[in-house]
């Protein structure tokens, strides 16, 4: 095993044998926030900006997260105490030719979605180019992982130990969807969201869950 393998060896086990999973599992019909994305990704890209999905949906995590802040805390069973944190410094998990690696974008409440695309691509960037600092993989709140842009449409994504929880992104399809009392067809995103069963129950899940489908329907 090579040291970043080890490193993530041990953090995997670290979580999943110390955090006890439960993994909520939804389809979100962003065919609206599709069309939005196309509005501005062409005159975007002209200025060297790409802008993919995740900025959009990492913008609607961190307003869930505010409605739902167990999501954004850790447990501290030493004191049995749960940490809510006030501030939202999201996790990005990266496939990079070393490993997984989870770069952090801080502070990422204060940015808009323009800033958050730069963001994202900059960490992720550094990440697989094996640039990125080891204080740049530490002090993440809550992280997300995008395995769709590979393939897969649901996991059960592991909880980067010691946050209370972790969403996972499907591959974006178009399906036949029921609007009214017709079959029209629709972009859909499926959604995986892991957390700490300890602290967050299953109805706060799906209430997050729920948190995220209004807010990336209708962006």
């Amino acid at each position: 095993l090579t040291s970043i393998r080890k490193t993530i060896a041990a953090r995997m086990s670290q979580s999943r044998f110390t955090i006890p999973h439960t993994t909520a599992m939804d389809e979100i019909d962003i065919t609206a926030l599709d069309e939005f994305r196309k509005k501005y990704k062409e005159v975007l890209q002209d200025e060297g900006i790409s802008l993919t999905y995740l900025p959009f949906i990492v913008k609607a995590v961190i307003l869930a997260l505010k409605e739902h802040p167990e999501f954004n805390s850790e447990l501290d069973e030493a004191k049995s105490e749960v940490i809510l944190k006030h501030y939202y410094h999201i996790g990005i998990a990266t496939d990079t030719d070393r490993g997984l690696m989870v770069p952090v974008v801080r502070d990422a409440d204060k940015m808009s979605t323009i800033d958050l695309a730069q963001a994202i691509e900059r960490v992720t960037v550094r990440a697989k180019d094996n640039k990125v600092d080891l204080t740049e993989l530490k002090g993440s709140t809550f992280s997300v992982t995008n395995y769709g842009s590979i393939g897969g449409y649901f996991g059960i994504p592991i909880i980067n130990y010691p946050e209370a929880a972790v969403l996972s992104l499907g591959r974006i399809t178009k399906k036949p969807v029921v609007i009214g009392d017709e079959i029209v067809i629709r972009k859909v995103l499926p959604l995986s969201l892991s957390y700490d069963h300890r602290i967050i129950d299953g109805a706060s899940g799906a209430r997050f869950l729920n948190t995220l489908r209004d807010l990336l329907a209708d962006p």
